[in-house]
């Protein structure tokens, strides 16, 4: 079932979090490193989601968090191109290994695609 996340609760995709981001430093240790513990995470969400426009959801089943994903606003131009433009994007997503390949990737990016129509933004 897939749950709002709020800044009350970013605690539960804390676990997540740092499996999604050890793959990160794992693959890129020249960009990515490991220095913050919960506190600074936690912190991190909360202020991510106080941001208008900004929003979470968690895959949540059988008393687990199973996946999450975490869209972002994204402000773009104007410049010679283009006019201005709100952009939703896909920051994060990660989802348990041992509940990969079940679709649920999937349904929270088409979950959060509705918000951001709905915001009048350009899903990216």
């Amino acid at each position: 079932m897939i749950q709002s996340l709020s800044t009350n609760d970013v605690s539960r995709v804390i676990p997540l979090n740092r499996k999604l981001h050890a793959f990160h430093v794992a693959a890129v240790p020249e960009v990515f490193h490991d220095n913050g513990g919960q506190g600074e995470r936690e912190t991190y969400f909360r202020d991510l989601l106080a941001k208008p426009d900004n929003f979470a959801l968690v895959w949540h089943e059988a008393g687990r968090d199973l996946g999450y994903a975490l869209f972002l606003r994204s402000d773009i131009g104007p410049d010679l191109w283009r006019s201005s433009a709100k952009f939703g994007l896909l920051d994060h997503i990660y989802v348990e290994e041992d509940a990969r390949r079940r679709g649920i990737g999937l349904s929270l990016i088409e979950a959060g695609k509705a918000p951001l129509r709905k915001l009048r933004f350009t899903p990216q």
